[in-house]
């Protein structure tokens, strides 16, 4: 649902929890809401900057408001990330490697897989097939290379996406990767949730409850079609079967 009267987009989605009883076991579904504002990363660093003329207020401020943020990045199918912190330090001119096949010409923006849901004989397949004869994956590292990238330059080629490179950078923790360090745009991430402003805004919150306070006959509706979704998907259905 788009606010265009308020610069936000709000999106609805299910919170799911299971849970196991003697009888069997229990699905709680929940219809939640996410809001999108238009407002970027960016955006807000440069409305503190304006702000705070003395640079330490700044940093200070603008490592306050940000850390632990969840912000949306949009160019890579709508994936959201939780801010560690901003680095002053760095920005889009920095470099970094990536790896890449050999030979292989600009980067392409990479297509969503379209695996089926439960089909796991074919993953497994797919990733044999990758590997060598001995079974060592060798043959799969021989056929990469490390590329070096600036950011600006990156993003431009595998997304379309020119950035202003007078920009700090944002800092995200990849838990599911060993900790790993991922640097994004401030430019290219759209903030979510409200603010204390918005919340002050009778106006907006009124017209936001009325796109978001369902009543619960709207919200069993929304849940059954949730599920007759699942189970008329045949991806879906297998894997619930298997399970």
């Amino acid at each position: 649902c788009v606010m265009s009267d308020y610069n936000l987009d709000i999106w609805s989605g299910f919170a799911p929890t299971v849970s196991q009883l003697k009888t069997g076991i229990l699905l709680n579904l929940n219809v939640t809401h996410k809001v999108i504002r238009h407002e970027t990363a960016l955006d807000l660093i440069l409305t503190l900057k304006n702000n705070y003329h003395n640079k330490n207020d700044f940093v200070r401020e603008a490592q306050a408001q940000l850390q632990n943020i969840s912000v949306i990045t949009r160019y890579n199918g709508e994936t959201n990330f939780i801010v560690d912190s901003i680095c002053m330090d760095k920005s889009p001119r920095d470099s970094f490697e990536i790896k890449v096949k050999k030979g292989s010409g600009p980067l392409q923006k990479r297509e969503p897989r379209k695996l089926p849901v439960g089909d796991a004989e074919n993953k497994a397949a797919n990733s044999n097939q990758n590997k060598d004869k001995s079974g060592s994956g060798s043959k799969l590292i021989q056929e990469f290379e490390m590329r070096t990238y600036t950011y600006q330059d990156y993003y431009w080629e595998k997304y379309g996406k020119r950035v202003n490179p007078d920009q700090p950078m944002l800092k995200v923790i990849n838990k599911k990767r060993d900790n790993q360090e991922i640097f994004l745009i401030p430019e290219l991430c759209f903030l979510t949730g409200r603010t204390e402003n918005m919340r002050s805004n009778f106006n907006m919150m009124k017209d936001m409850n009325a796109k978001t306070k369902g009543n619960p006959t709207e919200k069993l509706r929304e849940t059954q079609e949730l599920i007759q979704k699942i189970l008329n998907t045949p991806g879906g259905k297998r894997a619930i079967e298997d399970w």
